[in-house]
């Protein structure tokens, strides 16, 4: 099957990231065409632009105002929901445009492989709701001690489709290159119970359908060219030569939930 994407930054950071795509659209340029269609949807439902100052709780002089550069869009609040309502709406159908297309695509070219979504590190609901109703599978990229606690398990299953973990890793310093990785733990020995842990709970949610390792080899001591990680999260060393324990383990783990 296909991945449309990795990591895409659905969302922003700090308590209002959720709604960072609608926030920056309505801040951008009257020309985005992501602009245009948030404004075409809030000038169907308010008609006039004196009835959306009145629920958003800002003033709004004209529908120019709205239009021009660096305008300032509320942040959701409790007291006006309708802020939060029509955010929700635009992310909805801006992530549905995005796995429409690209799911289209696929189809058109190879209708004889699945389409995985895209791999998604920061997402928000409306994002994952679209991909499930485009892709075969929704595909997460997690660094936790457990799958669900990286990802909604239980809104997956309300929309009725699998999901597979791909990318999950468990480093450490005391041998290999000197970073830990994104979910670390303090020996080697541990990556294998942390990893063992991890692969059995996946196995036993109904929902999670495969689970990725990221990666097989350890990461260069002077950092990857990307952006400089080097961190042992390998099953294998930079000679190649496998890190035996480790390997045991992860058999161990992977004949048990195979079972």
């Amino acid at each position: 099957g296909y991945f449309a994407d990795n990591e895409l930054a659905w969302a922003g950071v700090g308590p209002q990231g959720r709604w960072g795509l609608a926030m920056g659209s309505l801040k951008g340029e009257a020309r985005s065409p992501a602009k245009q269609a948030f404004l075409a949807q809030l000038r169907e439902k308010y008609v006039e632009p004196a009835k959306l100052a009145a629920a958003w709780g800002i003033a709004l002089p004209s529908w120019a105002a709205l239009e021009a550069p660096g305008f300032a869009p509320p942040a959701p609040a409790e007291a006006h929901p309708a802020i939060a309502e029509d955010y929700g709406i635009f992310l909805r159908r801006y992530a549905e445009a995005y796995f429409r297309i690209v799911a289209e695509a696929i189809r058109r070219h190879d209708p004889h492989h699945l389409f995985l979504g895209g791999r998604f590190a920061v997402n928000t609901p409306e994002a994952v709701a679209a991909c499930a109703k485009y892709a075969d599978v929704v595909s997460f990229n997690t660094y936790t001690d457990v799958p669900e606690h990286g990802f909604d398990a239980a809104a997956l299953a309300r929309l009725d489709k699998p999901a597979m973990i791909t990318e999950f890793h468990f480093g450490s310093d005391d041998r290999g290159p000197f970073g830990k990785g994104v979910a670390s733990v303090y020996t080697e020995a541990q990556r294998g119970e942390a990893y063992a842990k991890f692969v059995a709970a996946a196995a036993a949610d109904p929902v999670i359908v495969g689970a990725h390792w990221f990666q097989y080899a350890d990461q260069p001591v002077t950092g990857r060219l990307l952006d400089g990680e080097n961190a042992h999260i390998g099953l294998v060393g930079i000679t190649d030569l496998p890190f035996a324990g480790f390997v045991d383990a992860v058999r161990a783990a992977n004949r048990k939930a195979s079972r």
